[in-house]
């Protein structure tokens, strides 16, 4: 349901509970794209011709990394799907978790080509506790091409969080609005964070908190949240 309340507003502003979602620690399969990491050393991307297009990350060499932060994770136990092509033997990709070695997952052969590429399978891994994560891909050694990694659960969780209710707007100006809402819940997985988007855009990720600020907005202007 979308809903479009104008500012300053006072019973609208119980409609913004439209675009609030609740976010269970994820239970369902992750792709990490692996050039869209948050800091890095030693890496370079390319155009690949892998399923889907887009970038994958290439000229590796030993020690190289790549970090991503905000990840989300249930608690439980994942494996890690690797999409990589090398053109030597024995190519290995360590996997952090916190700075923490999950796993390390090894392709004995060779995919016979730059951009021809293998899926390789991680042993399965315990991530103790759910929430967000820092991911850490590590390389030992060199030659080899990186498309993703996917975190996928060994469980799964069928029962999505509750909707959030009781919004209430304590603070409105004719620019923005401050509201609250009563926390959601989730028997299986718990809570992670809680989702905003406004006029279609992207979800603005927020943590396990029950209240946000949105201003900056035209005097009296109309948006959909």
């Amino acid at each position: 349901m979308n809903v479009s309340p104008r500012f300053p507003a006072t019973v609208k502003a119980i409609a913004f509970l439209a675009g609030i979602l609740a976010a269970a620690p994820s239970l369902h399969a992750q792709q990490i794209e692996a050039e869209a990491w948050t800091t890095m050393l030693g890496l370079q991307t390319e155009t690949t011709t892998d399923v889907g297009g887009g970038l994958n990350v290439g000229w590796i060499d030993a020690n190289d990394w790549a970090e991503y932060t905000n990840k989300t994770f249930a608690a439980g136990n994942w494996k890690v799907d690797v999409r990589m092509a090398t053109m030597a033997t024995n190519r290995q990709v360590q996997i952090y978790v916190d700075d923490v070695l999950k796993t390390t997952l090894t392709y004995a052969g060779n995919t016979a080509g730059w951009q021809t590429w293998a899926t390789v399978t991680s042993a399965q891994f315990n991530i103790a506790t759910g929430g967000a994560h820092k991911v850490k891909l590590a390389f030992p050694g060199n030659n080899m091409n990186l498309n993703w990694v996917k975190f996928v659960p060994q469980v799964s969780d069928a029962t999505p969080p509750s909707v959030p209710a009781t919004l209430a707007a304590p603070v409105k100006t004719n620019t923005g609005i401050n509201f609250t809402w009563a926390a959601a819940t989730d028997a299986e997985s718990g809570i992670a964070g809680y989702d905003v988007v406004i006029d279609g855009g992207a979800a603005i990720a927020l943590g396990n908190v029950t209240a946000y600020s949105a201003y900056g907005f035209a005097a009296n202007s109309t948006h959909t949240l």
